[in-house]
């Protein structure tokens, strides 16, 4: 399949506000092996979804960046999803097709004005002491874009030993050597929400390992300063050797 280079929208955000490491995101955006009119088609159904997603990258994980996607998907409930410098065109077209979709919804050259009004605001947010920036965070939300990501309270390795005393994995029903988790980590740092993202399980040893994944406690995530509900995406090997 062809590969493009293209700055998706409104090109890289690089700005004066400075730029961190290169952040790409690891959940699938379109299936890798559509089409560009399939990919077009893709993103009127999941406008008419209102699931609104665009690509963009590289992704630079610094604060404005942070600050940038979360106000973009709290707000107007549009994800900003890195994907590189280096895309497949059908990503191409589907991002087309969804910032004219967005914009013939909100305006021409929407991207472009909510960019400038958002660094307004992230200006006004950097003068701020950490307990007023509070208002910029919806407590209702599930972020994946955080300051500090939710961890399990004594750390992976022990989360990986402890779910291998809970569960007998060997006699699991399951060719793979990593189980996938997709989890929703609440502000308590209650697992909220537990989705297994590998296929081949039972029913019955899916519900298991939700279950007791939900037994556990967790180091809540961490935006602004307070502690906020957060996606996490986590891989458990089947075996500890």
């Amino acid at each position: 399949m062809r590969l493009i280079i293209v700055v998706i929208l409104i090109g890289i955000m690089r700005s004066a506000f400075g730029q961190d490491s290169v952040v790409f995101d690891n959940t699938p955006f379109i299936p890798n092996s559509t089409t560009c009119e399939k990919a077009a088609t893709q993103a009127d159904i999941d406008s008419k979804a209102n699931t609104l997603r665009i690509a963009r990258g590289p992704l630079f994980g610094d604060e404005y960046e942070r600050f940038y996607r979360n106000y973009m998907v709290t707000k107007y409930g549009i994800e900003i999803v890195g994907r590189g410098c280096i895309t497949f065109d059908f990503e191409y077209c589907y991002t087309d097709r969804m910032q004219k979709i967005i914009e013939a919804k909100n305006g021409d050259n929407f991207f472009i004005r909510t960019e400038d009004s958002i660094k307004k605001e992230f200006k006004i947010f950097k003068t701020l002491v950490p307990a007023q920036r509070k208002k910029y965070i919806d407590f209702d939300f599930t972020y994946k874009i955080v300051d500090h990501k939710a961890d399990y309270i004594e750390g992976y390795a022990n989360l990986v030993k402890e779910l291998h005393k809970r569960i007998d994995f060997s006699k699991l029903d399951f060719q793979g050597k990593i189980i996938g988790l997709n989890l929703v980590i609440g502000q308590t740092g209650a697992v909220n929400k537990c989705e297994v993202l590998s296929k081949g399980l039972s029913g019955a040893d899916a519900e298991k390992i939700k279950n007791t994944v939900k037994e556990l406690h967790w180091i809540p995530a961490r935006l602004y300063g307070f502690e906020v509900k957060s996606e996490k995406i986590i891989g458990i090997p089947t075996t500890l050797d």
